[in-house]
Formats: structure tokens, sequence, C-alpha cells
């Protein structure tokens, strides 16, 4: 069993996280769950091109894009 995450180089941005398994009988990957991760109520993400899973199992999706703008006014650039 794993994990596969696809970013997605919309706008808005966002990941879909599959879990996945191998069926040796049929010799393909059967997805057993999946969730799409929509960042827009956070100020969004434009670009998702990259990303990687960390030590602790996490999965961090990145950008390509940059935007100098606080949209959410939180002190951070949010693109």
């Amino acid at each position: 069993m794993g994990c596969l995450s696809v970013n997605s180089e919309t706008s808005p941005g966002g990941v879909s996280i599959l879990d996945v398994s191998f069926n040796s009988n049929s010799n393909l990957w059967d997805i057993t769950a999946s969730v799409v991760v929509d960042f827009s109520s956070i100020g969004g993400t434009k670009n998702n091109c990259s990303g990687t899973v960390t030590p602790w199992n996490t999965i961090i999706s990145c950008e390509e894009r940059i935007q100098e703008v606080d949209e959410n006014s939180d002190g951070y650039n949010d693109f």
C-alpha cells in the first residue's frame, strides 16, 4: 500500500491524494481512497507543480508562481 500525490497546475491550485495498493492478480494499482485538497479557503495557490513526502509522512505541495501579495492579511505573501 502507498500514497500518491498529484498536483494540479490549474488556477486555483490543488492536490489530489490517493491511497493505492498493488493488485497482484491483475498486475494493476487499485485506488482504495482519494481526497482532493482545495487551498482556496486559505488564500489559494496557483500552478502547484511539485512536492514531496516529509520524514513525518506528510505531503508538501509547492508552486512555481511567485506573487508578492498578502490577500488574506495574515502578514505573509500568499503565492
